[in-house]
């Protein structure tokens, strides 16, 4: 049994499933960031359809028992780094914002990072890298960040989700990373609601 969950920039989740083990296999293969780049994506039963237009998507869940391997593949994959991005409820977020995390050469590296969407939702990610080089691995978690089309993450509660790219409003990043040298010095201060 596959369960997806379309997540829309006006805030809202549509939820489909699909049981037929051959259909789920399709529907898994066609699973990339390649979607978002779609002019429609088109879901239908027996009886109708129901269109939404790539650009509309925030992100799409697959949630089902065993998720296929290649889903879980790290999103970043290269001699210096290896990393992987796990969905984090808010107050895991916090928590770790309160924990004196360092990121030490040669170590493993975790760090925490707050999404804004278009939709004013966010999401939480917990990032792991193999290990720590001279600011390679992190520079490569920013760049895919933003550079990759779409950001696959384990999802919290299970299954995986893939991210639009395009959607992000802004990230944050625990603790700082090496960061370019054209980046801006500032005190952060929350905005007021």
């Amino acid at each position: 049994m596959l369960e997806i969950h379309v997540h829309l920039i006006n805030g809202t989740t549509r939820q489909f499933t699909q049981s037929d083990p051959s259909v789920v296999e399709r529907l898994l293969e066609q699973f990339s960031p390649r979607l978002f780049s779609q002019p429609i994506l088109v879901f239908h039963d027996q009886e109708r359809a129901v269109s939404f237009p790539g650009a509309a998507l925030t992100g799409i869940s697959l949630i089902m028992d065993r998720v296929p391997p290649r889903l879980r593949q790290p999103q970043v994959q290269g001699p210096d780094a290896t990393v992987t991005f796990r969905e984090i409820s808010l107050e895991d977020y916090q928590a770790k914002l309160r924990e004196p995390l360092r990121i030490v050469e040669g170590q493993p590296i975790t760090l925490v990072t707050e999404i804004e969407l278009t939709s004013r939702q966010r999401f939480w990610l917990e990032t792991h890298s193999a290990r720590a080089v001279s600011g390679s691995a992190e520079r490569q978690i920013l760049h895919h960040l933003f550079a990759a089309p779409g950001l696959l993450c384990d999802r919290l509660g299970g299954g995986v989700t893939l991210w639009n790219r395009a959607q992000f409003v802004s990230y944050s990043l625990y603790p700082l990373p090496e960061v370019p040298s054209s980046a801006w010095a500032v005190d952060s201060t929350e905005p007021a609601s």
